[in-house]
């Protein structure tokens, strides 16, 4: 699948351009500002970035177009989304359908890094989960974690 990540270079929408990139999506995004670290982790991944939001960016339209929550009515890519009919959704909202929706989930978020080494610690959610279904490390300058723990499990 095409996906174009409007806001690509924030913290979460980074983090959720390598996770789709990591399963096998062709991935791209803009943003107003493009620069490093994000822009340089997010290139290191293949990922393609275009810096401001001109709407013909979106020629050829993508399969999926995810709108970062700073995203509003009036910026260009998302008034062409609108118009064309691009099929469109949140982050979070691809995070659920995509990737958490036949797993149980324990999550824990921080953004600096001071909230999740603790509570990652090797066995201290051994009780809690049976596996460890995938996980996107921490970065340096922008240590965000990502783990999703859990099993599949039938709906």
């Amino acid at each position: 699948m095409r996906i174009h990540i409007l806001g690509i270079c924030g913290t979460f929408m980074g983090g959720l351009a390598m996770l789709a990139r990591s399963l096998g999506h062709e991935v791209t995004g803009s943003d107003a500002n493009v620069y490093p670290p994000m822009s340089t982790l997010l290139e290191k991944q293949g990922i393609s970035l275009i810096q401001g939001y001109d709407a013909s960016q979106l020629d050829p339209a993508p399969d999926l177009v995810i709108i970062g929550n700073a995203m509003t009515r009036g910026n260009p890519c998302v008034e062409a989304v609108l118009e064309r009919n691009i099929p469109f959704m949140s982050g979070p909202q691809w995070l659920h359908d995509f990737v958490l929706r036949d797993r149980w989930v324990v999550a824990v978020a921080g953004t600096h890094g001071k909230t999740p080494p603790p509570v990652w610690r090797p066995g201290s959610l051994k009780p809690v989960v049976t596996s460890l279904a995938l996980s996107l490390a921490a970065f340096r300058a922008i240590s965000t974690c990502l783990r999703v723990w859990g099993r599949a499990r039938s709906l």
